[in-house]
């Protein structure tokens, strides 16, 4: 029996000096297209290669990584470019493990990254770390940082701001930052789809005993029902049963098969559908990506960027799962048409939000979710101008996750029709950008995390609903719960920045969202500021 237990609360490991900078782009020069934060990126990172000083840099999506790459290869002379490279979920094993070393044996000076570098790996002798817009968590922020000086020598971290909000907050308001202390981890435990995989892996080492009377009573009040854990157990071993990974026998689970499901479990991502990512060039694969990334970034006449190299995706074979790319110097980027729409489905928990007149029903609960590519457009890369644009015929993604909605009053809608302004795609939009944006002030997670109804069309059940949902497939990670909580303290942050903003038809750092689908357009700032007041 442990006796004696001793805190420790001080960190022991060796460092040196860290200078820790705030940057704030220049907004004469931000461009939706090309952000000023990327071009002040590339500028940072060129300057920090140029001067022999080891950097990683962290940006919030692999596309960021592979474009910045790409244009920082540009500014530096020809005896530096491969000095530089990127580093991101997908790529091989072999490939990641050879940038790994080059990283550490000095060979490289500066690598792209997105957080698949925040641990993990010592790696060591990092000088800098270059931060492309806050990641969402303090937690995330100050592992990153501390991937630099780990050797006792003064350090450099600069956080770049992006155009949104947060951002915008903690350089306008350094203190809103340095007072944040890290936050708890967010996860379902009652999620039935993992939870099924975790007792197959539980069962394959010790077969899992099913007692009909143990924990019978009420513990747990899950999407609605009241549930106990012994019946929460019945029900994801059901599940795993009608997907053949387990079977019962005299009350008794055992997992089906000779190898552990654990190794199948992929820590990276949970699309269950992974795509080969292959050079008809070279006839090598360079690369593996989920289905729901590959149909969006993946389609016939795609341009994908991989180590900074322009690559033109000639075929994506949706019954093989193959990408086929060859490389290709071009002018241009393409950008995805997609639409996705939400349907609610099973039991709700609501309660009414008495801050808003009238005092509408606050919902969440389980939902589908369904995405569908259908054209994308070729973009300049000097003007940002739509210089073509073609249609597709592609397969939906589809899951269930979790979603959280605002039910608005039919005599409000009415009004709004009536002085001919377009509600849902105007101020509910604008509305649900802000709480995505907002939201890791208060639960702390990742804007990415949250999505909302970019491109309601009149046959979308919920396009009336003021709706977020969890990203990402296998039920929702608990994020819809302490969004329900705090709703009220959202409502009113989402207020305060978009009223106090100086921009005259709203912008990056109010109701635009740099991952909108239907890309900001048709949103109103002064009708959105009327309905939140």
């Amino acid at each position: 029996m442990i006796t004696r237990v001793k805190v420790v609360n001080e960190d022991g490991s060796p460092q040196g000096k860290r200078i820790f900078a705030l940057w704030n782009p220049c907004e004469e020069r931000e461009n939706e297209s090309y952000p000023a934060a990327h071009k002040d990126a590339v500028w940072l990172v060129s300057e920090l290669v140029s001067h022999n000083i080891r950097t990683l840099a962290f940006v919030k999506s692999r596309n960021t990584a592979e474009t910045i790459l790409q244009r920082v290869q540009e500014e530096l002379p020809h005896s530096l470019r491969n000095k530089v490279a990127a580093y991101r979920a997908g790529y091989l094993p072999e490939k990641r493990r050879e940038i790994e070393g080059k990283l550490s044996s000095g060979e490289l000076i500066a690598v792209l990254t997105t957080n698949a570098l925040e641990m993990g790996i010592d790696i060591g002798g990092i000088d800098a770390t270059i931060h492309i817009g806050f990641p969402g968590k303090m937690n995330s922020l100050w592992q990153q940082a501390g991937r630099a000086g780990r050797r006792s020598t003064t350090s450099l971290s600069i956080l770049i701001a992006l155009s949104s909000p947060i951002d915008q907050l903690f350089v306008k308001a350094p203190s809103c930052l340095w007072s944040r202390s890290g936050e708890h981890a967010i996860a379902d435990p009652n999620n039935i789809d993992l939870l099924a995989v975790h007792l197959c892996s539980s069962a394959y080492e010790l077969p899992i005993s099913i007692n009909q009377q143990e924990n019978s009573r009420v513990d747990k009040i899950i999407d609605g029902r009241e549930i106990s854990s012994n019946d929460l157990v019945k029900i994801a071993i059901d599940n795993s049963i009608k997907s053949e990974q387990g079977e019962v026998t005299n009350n008794v689970f055992y997992c089906k098969g000779y190898d552990s499901p654990a190794k199948k479990l992929n820590i990276r991502n949970i699309d269950p559908i992974t795509y080969k990512v292959i050079n008809v060039e070279e006839n090598n694969v360079l690369e593996t990506i989920e289905q729901e990334m590959a149909f969006l970034r993946l389609f016939g006449g795609a341009i994908y960027l991989h180590q900074g190299k322009s690559f033109l995706v000639e075929k994506l074979d949706t019954v093989s799962y193959i990408a086929y790319i060859r490389e290709k110097v071009v002018t241009y980027w393409t950008r995805v048409k997609d639409h996705t729409s939400i349907q609610i489905f099973g039991e709700k928990i609501s309660r009414t939000c008495p801050t808003l007149f009238e005092s509408p029903s606050l919902s969440y609960g389980n939902s589908s979710f369904k995405n569908k590519v259908y054209g994308f457009s070729k973009i300049d890369r000097k003007s940002g101008d739509i210089i073509d644009e073609k249609e597709l015929d592609m397969p939906p993604t589809k899951y269930n996750t979790k979603s959280i909605w605002l039910e608005i009053p039919q005599s409000i809608k009415e009004n709004y029709q009536n002085n001919g302004i377009p509600f849902e795609g105007s101020v509910l939009h604008a509305i649900e950008h802000l709480l995505i944006s907002l939201s890791p002030l208060i639960i702390g997670c990742d804007s990415a995390d949250l999505g909302c109804q970019c491109t309601r069309r009149p046959n979308d059940k919920c396009r009336g609903l003021l709706l977020l949902f969890e990203r990402g497939r296998g039920g929702g990670t608990g994020l819809v719960q302490p969004i329900s909580a705090h709703f009220e303290k959202l409502l009113e942050l989402a207020f305060i920045c978009v009223s106090g903003c100086d921009c005259e038809k709203g912008c990056l750092s109010c109701i635009f969202y740099s991952n909108c689908r239907s890309y900001n357009e048709n949103l109103d700032k002064k009708e959105t500021v009327k309905f939140l007041k």
